[in-house]
């Protein structure tokens, strides 16, 4: 069985233990940083989600945006939203821009599909 790590047996082990303490902290923390961060995008798209439901339609894209743009998410959802709102609003511009980011973020599957709406949009707008 192949392993990651390669300890010699004469090693001091006092200097790993503490050395393994520091990642586990280290880890914790990123973990619960990234935590924090899926919860606020989760947030942030529940409260989108219902101003699009109230009619708030450009409220809800910005909320959509932020969690896209400032927090960093590529999940599917956001990207979704987001172009569908800016479609309601005909902003068709915004659209087609927010469409060519999430070509980077989108799996094989769905591509195609966001090809053909990029296609669409570009005819719209000429």
């Amino acid at each position: 069985m192949e392993t990651l790590l390669t300890i010699d047996p004469t090693t001091d082990t006092s200097k790993i233990n503490r050395k393994r303490k520091v990642n586990i902290v280290l880890l914790d923390v990123d973990f619960d940083k990234a935590m924090r961060l899926q919860e606020s995008h989760l947030r942030n798209y529940r409260r989108a989600l219902a101003l699009e439901k109230r009619g708030d339609l450009i409220s809800a894209a910005k909320l959509y945006w932020k969690n896209i743009y400032k927090h960093g998410t590529d999940a599917p959802a956001n990207f979704n939203r987001l172009l569908t709102v800016l479609h309601k609003l005909e902003l068709y511009e915004d659209e087609l821009n927010v469409a060519l980011v999430f070509q980077s973020f989108v799996s094989k599957a769905y591509e195609e599909r966001l090809n053909k709406r990029i296609e669409r949009l570009r005819k719209k707008i000429q």
